[in-house]
């Protein structure tokens, strides 16, 4: 039984309304202190949704005995849909974790900075040496 067409819905109705609800830029809405968590929700639940209708999507394409160029460009849209609402998701829960536990990522990110700083910076000082010698 092909559940695509049934599960997919759900996630494309949720993305549609955090895009919407990002376009809407009116200072009333925004100064809202739910605004931020409807958000936040929509498009963490809506990214972890779209996996599931990408496992179905890939059911469905299996039961095809032949897919043809329309089903991967398909396939292709939803996978780049997938990526791009997960990275969005992953801003949303570390602004909501930041918000919660605003010592959280403050402690940590010293670190993390500093290792990602001294390890950039070796990387970019090897051509630059290599080019002066």
């Amino acid at each position: 039984m092909n559940l695509h067409p049934i599960i997919v819905h759900f996630p494309v109705a949720l993305l549609f309304l955090y895009s919407v609800c990002e376009l809407i830029r009116f200072r009333v809405i925004n100064r809202q202190s739910y605004w931020f968590y409807l958000k936040a929700i929509l498009v963490i639940v809506g990214t972890a949704s779209t996996s599931l209708a990408l496992e179905t999507g890939e059911t469905a394409a299996k039961l095809l005995t032949e897919p043809n160029a329309l089903v991967r460009i398909h396939s292709n849209f939803a996978e780049a849909t997938f990526w791009i609402f997960t990275i969005l998701s992953i801003a949303y829960a570390v602004a909501w974790i930041n918000q919660l536990f605003p010592a959280f990522f403050r402690d940590r990110l010293s670190f993390v900075g500093r290792a990602v700083l001294n390890l950039s910076s070796f990387v970019l000082s090897g051509p630059i040496v290599v080019t002066l010698s």
